[in-house]
């Protein structure tokens, strides 16, 4: 009777072995297949963002010059101010021969 019983709780050791086994294959695949296919969906996704990013730029820098026109008008006026405070350069001596 322990014979059947050692036997028996063989069996059902290696069965579930054998269905341990079959599920963490199945589960590697399965987490293989499904990241591969969420990187590509994040390059796809990326992939349209970007697109969207590039057809709308000029829109968006338009839409920011009353933004940025007087910043740089005002950086153009230091840039003026500045070089026409500078003294002319003198002239380069000639090379000697």
């Amino acid at each position: 009777m322990i014979e059947m019983f050692v036997l028996l709780a063989v069996v059902v050791g290696v069965l579930w072995l054998l269905g341990s086994v079959i599920g963490f294959a199945f589960k590697l695949v399965f987490g293989l297949i499904g990241g591969l296919l969420g990187l590509l969906g994040g390059l796809l996704g990326l992939l349209i963002v970007a697109m969207v990013g590039i057809a709308l730029l000029p829109l968006a820098l338009l839409l920011l010059v009353p933004l940025w026109l007087p910043l740089a008008l005002l950086v153009g006026l230091v840039w003026l101010l500045a070089r026409a405070g500078r003294k002319p350069a003198p002239p380069a001596l000639p090379a000697a021969q």
